[in-house]
């Protein structure tokens, strides 16, 4: 597989094929308070993949576009980036990310699909049997 990083749309950070995510560099305006305004440079870094149990979901906490952070799922910027997957809540017809081994941790590329939650339910009652 490819390491090939892309941007993630509205995010200020790039994710490869292999579920890796890096912070781009950027450049955002400094202020001492007492009227001295200056530009400063970000500079990006690959970002540690946070351990979390086998039951949850991989969290990155990353900067939007906006410069505000918050906590954002590394399989939605996966899907987001590389699959044109666009959240549309929770409709038994909206289109979800799944992952095919249902291994919560991998979020490879290969690993990630779009199918409807209806479907995804469906999986998820068939594993439980």
């Amino acid at each position: 597989m490819k390491n090939t990083w892309k941007k993630v749309p509205g995010i200020f950070a790039e994710v490869n094929e292999l579920g890796e995510v890096r912070s781009i560099d950027r450049i955002i305006t400094m202020s001492n308070g007492s009227g001295k305004i200056w530009d400063q440079l970000i500079a990006g870094k690959e970002l540690s993949i946070p351990p979390v149990p086998d039951k949850k979901y991989v969290g990155i906490n990353i900067r939007d576009d906006e410069n505000n952070r918050r906590r954002h799922l590394l399989h939605h910027l996966m899907a987001k980036t590389f699959l044109n997957w666009i959240p549309d809540g929770c409709r038994s017809n909206s289109i979800v990310v799944d992952h095919i081994d249902n291994n919560k941790r991998n979020n490879r590329l290969d690993n990630l699909q779009l199918i409807t939650n209806k479907q995804n339910l469906q999986k998820e009652w068939k594993r439980r049997i």
